[in-house]
């Protein structure tokens, strides 16, 4: 699996759908992954997301995301919205997420859902990585 060459900025992009690579021979019934061998995006505010499986139908993003240190999912702090609903749960470190007029923390062990078609943004505020299994379906 080729990683995405160069940052690339979360602005210009809709989903990680539209730059991860598909094959379009259809979905495998089943996939597998190996850390190192997944595709990947890298942002330009440092921000990673790994493809977990490529057999997603269009419309679903299964990532891990990595937000580095104080990190944004812009670098400019714009909020994002796009159509459906996003589900993540983290694995280390926090996330601070903007939706609306509301921000909220998630820790390690804990977990979140909201309809991303509200203007929204996440961050790490904290001194070390956070890390979280993403979930992210696109309606039309």
């Amino acid at each position: 699996a080729a990683a995405k060459a160069g940052p690339v900025s979360r602005s210009s992009m809709g989903s990680p759908a539209d730059d991860f690579a598909r094959d379009g021979e259809g979905r495998a019934r089943v996939a597998t992954a190996q850390p190192g061998g997944r595709p990947r995006i890298v942002m330009d505010s440092g921000v990673v997301w790994e493809q977990l499986v490529a057999n997603t139908p269009d419309g679903v993003d299964f990532i891990e995301i990595v937000y580095p240190p104080h990190a944004a999912s812009t670098t400019d702090s714009r909020m994002l919205q796009h159509s459906g609903f996003e589900y993540g749960y983290v694995l280390e470190g926090e996330f601070e997420i903007t939706v609306g007029f509301e921000s909220f923390v998630v820790r390690a062990g804990e977990s979140v859902g909201f309809d991303s078609a509200v203007p929204h943004l996440m961050r790490n505020p904290g001194d070390v990585p956070a890390r979280g299994i993403w979930f992210v379906h696109h309606t039309p």
